[in-house]
């Protein structure tokens, strides 16, 4: 396949994979669509993988369970290798790889619907609220994130529980 064909498989996959989850979950990955727009999904792609720090949809996307729909795991599948570095295509797999997810190829085109939809659920939207929140309190450097909980850890000590070691307690018999 020439590589215009190639690109307009892998925008027509990126726009069908965000159908489906504004159909099914109810989540606009609109950030990312306006660089479709913009860009073309290949370039949006390339912009996502040169950041720092995974963008917030593929943590949404790894909460609702949806990693197969990510732009990661569309560049980590071996069918557009021709249209991405190596350095690019290992970004995803590691991005893939810190959520538990081993890309996988899926035939060309094809976009695996779920059998099931998600109800909203309040404290699930309470819980993804305060997490912005807190990460955006730190400038999203995970890094300052850490340092902080330390500090909190450190300064309410008498209330972390703690695990005993495994031996405590026993004697060798």
């Amino acid at each position: 396949m020439n590589p215009i064909d190639l690109e307009k498989l892998f925008e027509e996959e990126a726009l069908r994979s965000c159908e489906v989850l504004k159909k099914e979950h109810r989540y606009n990955p609109s950030y990312f669509l306006r660089m479709v727009q913009e860009l073309g999904a290949v370039r949006a792609a390339q912009r996502l993988l040169a950041s720092k720090e995974a963008q917030e949809g593929l943590t949404r996307l790894w909460e609702i369970g949806r990693l197969e729909l990510s732009i990661e795991h569309m560049v980590a599948s071996p069918r557009y290798d021709p249209l991405f570095t190596e350095e690019e295509r290992a970004i995803a797999r590691e991005r893939l790889r810190q959520l538990g997810c081993e890309a996988q190829a899926t035939p060309p085109g094809e976009v695996r619907e779920s059998t099931e939809t998600l109800a909203p659920d309040p404290l699930i939207d309470e819980v993804r609220g305060l997490r912005r929140a807190l990460s955006e309190r730190f400038g999203n450097d995970l890094d300052r994130l850490c340092e902080h909980l330390e500090t909190v850890e450190k300064e309410y000590e008498a209330r972390v529980v703690r695990k005993p070691p495994a031996n405590r307690g026993r004697t060798k018999g």
